[in-house]
C-alpha cells in the first residue's frame, strides 16, 4: 500500500523488486541477489545510483550551481541560451551573486538568509525523486555541454546553406564540412 503513494515508477518498479528480493529470496531460481546486479524479472537494478533521474535539463543546471557554486557564473552565461523555468534562472541568479567559495558556504547562505531566498527555491527540487550526488550531476552536466555542443555546430554548418537552391552553389569548404556531418552520422 505505501509503495503505491510513490509517484516515480522507476523507483516504484525497484522497491517492489527489492521487497520480493527479500520477502522471497529463492523466487524464480534467484538464489539471493548480490547487490548492484539488475533483477532479472523487472530489469531494474537495486541500486538506483547513477541512474538518470534529472530529466529537466534546468534542475541539472541548478544541482550543478548548488553543488559547485564556484562555477554559477560559467552556469549562469550557458543557461541563459536554454529554456528553463524562471525559478531556475532566479536560483542561478541567486548563486551567481552570492558568490559562495563552496556549497557549505552556499547552504548557510540560504539557511540564514534574510530575502526570503530559502522560501522562494523551497520547492525547486520537488520534482525529483531522488537527487543524485555531484559526480553524476557533473557527469550529466558535460553529458548536456557535449550535445549542446554537437547541436550548435551543426547549426552553424546547416544555416548558411538554407538559402542555396542548388549544390551547384555550394562551396568546396561547405561541401567538405556537410560529407564530414553526414558521415558521422551513418556510421
Amino acid at each position: 500500500p505505501q509503495i503505491e503513494k510513490v509517484q516515480s515508477k522507476v523507483l516504484k518498479s525497484a522497491l517492489r523488486s527489492r521487497l520480493n528480493d527479500l520477502t522471497y529470496p529463492k523466487f524464480k531460481g534467484r538464489q539471493g541477489s548480490q547487490p548492484g546486479k539488475s533483477s532479472s524479472s523487472t530489469g531494474v537494478t537495486e541500486t538506483l545510483q547513477g541512474s538518470k533521474v534529472v530529466r529537466d535539463v534546468g534542475l541539472t543546471y541548478c544541482l550543478a550551481a548548488a553543488y559547485f557554486p564556484e562555477r554559477a557564473d560559467e552556469l549562469w552565461e550557458q543557461g541563459q541560451q536554454l529554456a528553463m523555468s524562471p525559478v531556475a534562472k532566479q536560483f542561478l541568479l541567486y548563486v551567481k551573486d552570492a558568490q559562495c567559495a563552496n556549497n557549505s558556504a552556499l547552504i548557510y547562505r540560504l539557511a540564514t538568509d534574510e530575502q526570503g531566498a530559502r522560501a522562494e527555491f523551497r520547492s525547486l527540487f520537488d520534482r525529483l525523486d531522488w537527487v543524485p550526488g555531484p559526480d553524476d550531476i557533473a557527469r550529466e552536466l558535460e553529458d548536456v555541454l557535449a550535445r549542446k555542443q554537437v547541436v550548435q555546430k551543426r547549426n552553424e554548418l546547416i544555416s548558411p546553406l538554407q538559402n542555396i537552391a542548388s549544390p551547384g552553389q555550394l562551396s568546396a569548404e561547405q561541401r567538405e564540412a556537410l560529407r564530414a556531418m553526414t558521415k558521422r552520422k551513418q556510421t
